[in-house]
């Protein structure tokens, strides 16, 4: 019970002091981790680091350092054939894994994945269900131990198995009218090859949200009451 009580409570004290940036954080900026909460709608966030792209890795590495942590986001620095720069990344709500498949999301309370670019503030969301667009949205995501980062059926984005280079081409996660489909979550840009993105930092963060102070009430309260009646048994 003590090291129960001691867990709740240092979740608690960092809820309460705001804690939510990263540790060691490279690429994201306070206001990049606001937008990352507001997509994500589910009130405050604390992100983890769980990776960072070193020279050499692969996509190995990538899945060895993530694999079967939860609710996830990337980010990564992309620079187009034309040599502009933007910095993209996604949400997964499930473990990544290696098993060589899709993450299938059936139902649309399911399909809560999403792409952004931070550089322009856009957001591509799993499209839902609807006529002539019942399994699209369906592919989350690609898991193989020979790809990086990889969501949507196509791909929507993908880095390969180096961490050098990758695509995008919207598809699963494009507009329900699908009037960006097969465009680029960078420029907005049509495909044209798989290595159409030069890949440059690329980083990981497991996503946890904080409770807000009313819940952290209601839990520290019931802990309490649970710590009396143990006492009184003895």
């Amino acid at each position: 019970m003590k090291a129960l009580l001691k867990s709740v409570v240092g979740i608690c004290s960092a809820a309460l002091m705001g804690v939510g940036t990263p540790a060691n954080a490279g690429l994201l900026i306070p206001s990049d981790e606001q937008s990352l909460t507001a997509w994500l709608g589910e009130g405050p966030i604390s992100l983890s680091a769980l990776y960072a792209k070193q020279a050499g890795d692969s996509a190995a590495d990538f899945h060895a350092a993530v694999n079967g942590k939860g609710k996830t986001v990337f980010v990564a620095e992309v620079t187009t054939q034309e040599g502009a720069s933007f910095l993209v990344g996604g949400y997964n709500p499930h473990s990544w894994n290696s098993s060589g498949g899709y993450t299938m999301t059936s139902a649309n309370a399911d399909r809560k994945a999403f792409l952004f670019n931070l550089s322009t503030g856009a957001v591509h969301r799993q499209m839902q269900r609807g006529v002539g667009t019942e399994q699209i949205g369906a592919y989350q995501t690609f898991n193989d131990n020979a790809l990086g980062p990889t969501f949507g059926s196509g791909h929507d984005f993908s880095i390969s198995e180096d961490l050098q280079s990758g695509y995008s081409l919207l598809y699963s996660y494009a507009e329900a009218g699908l009037g960006n489909l097969n465009r680029s979550i960078a420029d907005g840009s049509y495909f044209r090859s798989m290595d159409d993105l030069s890949i440059g930092q690329l980083e990981v963060y497991s996503v946890a949200v904080v409770p807000e102070p009313a819940q952290i009430s209601l839990l520290l309260g019931g802990l309490a009451v649970v710590a009396v009646a143990r006492r009184k048994k003895r």
